[in-house]
């Protein structure tokens, strides 16, 4: 069921669902919240009011990031087929130059990620990312490799993606823009 909380100046949409998990936990779909709250907690609006800071910056964060993506051009035009093809040739690439192997590429729509990589070094690319500028893709890719070399986003895992880019927060912040703008354009379909 969709509800809405108002937070300062913002009336926020949002829906609650109940799972066998231990903590609290809040998503944005879109300008959607997306509340999961374990199965014995039975008082949404009290654990929203708790966290309503964080909901609200993040909320005008990513109300911000619709607004200035104005000018982002999607490629639609990208099949899966192709995609694919050149997903192996950016892995292949990059892979080589970094000295790294990868077991597997796999495609798959991902609800919370552009990408993975697991320990037994399968790269799971989310589906989505077809719609994504070359360069992106390519960033997305290394970003995974580098998971290869250190597994968490700590300072020696940034400063091994800062070799390749020096500019990589534009990445991370032109994939959270993207994130939205996709996620939107699905919605509407």
């Amino acid at each position: 069921m969709n509800k809405t909380i108002r937070i300062k100046d913002k009336l926020i949409p949002y829906k609650t669902s109940w799972r066998k998990v231990k903590n609290v936990r809040f998503e944005f779909k879109t300008c959607q919240l997306h509340v999961v709250l374990p199965l014995k907690m039975k008082d949404e609006k009290k654990v929203i009011k708790k966290h309503d800071r964080w909901i609200y910056n993040n909320y005008i964060k990513i109300e911000n990031a619709l607004k200035s993506s104005s000018d982002m051009k999607l490629y639609g035009k990208r099949t899966l087929k192709e995609f694919k093809a050149l997903l192996v040739e950016k892995v292949s690439i990059l892979s080589g130059e970094m000295n790294l192997c990868v077991n597997k590429i796999l495609v798959k729509k991902m609800t919370t990620n552009w990408a993975s990589m697991s320990h037994k070094k399968n790269m799971t690319v989310n589906s989505y990312a077809r719609m994504l500028p070359e360069e992106f893709i390519e960033y997305i890719v290394h970003h995974e490799l580098t998971h290869l070399i250190e597994k968490k986003h700590n300072e020696k895992y940034w400063d091994i993606v800062r070799e390749r880019y020096g500019d990589y927060k534009r990445y991370e912040e032109g994939l959270f823009k993207y994130w939205f703008i996709i996620h939107q354009k699905c919605r509407e379909k």
